[in-house]
């Protein structure tokens, strides 16, 4: 059995926003949905034929899927009330620990150390304590009370990971971007 694949397969299809049907027959009907889950659960191991069809459809390599990421990325939290369907939540949650697997094994490669966040966690239960919060981070990264310039360079240069990621009108719509 491979535990590994187990671990990689089922965020690389969920990156996709796919189902396992969706994935079996992206991989040219070389393997069957009860298979590729129990691929994921760890329960069966593929032949090499299906492991590269697999990898094919997803869009990487063969070894990705057998190799342990070198960082471990959790993601957060959604908003509350969110609009996203626990499908595109899975989706979203899968594309954004890929990117950063990415970006962290591209930093260590570099040699680059990771930046760490230099903020602290605030909680906001009313719009009061959220413009406290506000004025109290101003002050302790020294912004003042001028517009920010870039929002996203800041939070970078803090140490936030700051990510874009492209996505279908529809899905745009739904999370109130569009």
């Amino acid at each position: 059995m491979n535990t590994m694949l187990g671990k990689t397969l089922k965020p690389a299809r969920l990156r996709l926003g796919w189902s396992l049907d969706e994935l079996a027959k992206a991989a040219g009907g070389v393997v069957s949905k009860q298979m590729l889950s129990k691929y994921e659960q760890g329960l069966s191991c593929p032949s090499q034929e299906i492991l590269f069809a697999v990898a094919a459809a997803l869009g990487t390599k063969a070894g990705d899927l057998l190799t342990e990421p070198k960082s471990k990325v959790e993601f957060v939290a959604f908003r509350k009330h969110s609009k996203l369907s626990a499908s595109d939540q899975e989706k979203v949650k899968a594309r954004v620990c890929w990117q950063m697997e990415g970006r962290l094994a591209l930093s260590s490669t570099l040699g680059e150390s990771t930046p760490r966040w230099q903020g602290q966690r605030m909680t906001a239960h009313s719009i009061e304590d959220a413009e406290r919060h506000a004025v109290e981070l101003r002050a302790e990264w020294g912004l003042g009370r001028q517009p920010i310039a870039s929002l996203t360079s800041l939070l970078e240069d803090k140490g936030a990971a700051v990510l874009q990621l492209k996505e279908e009108e529809e899905f745009s719509r739904d999370f109130g971007l569009g």
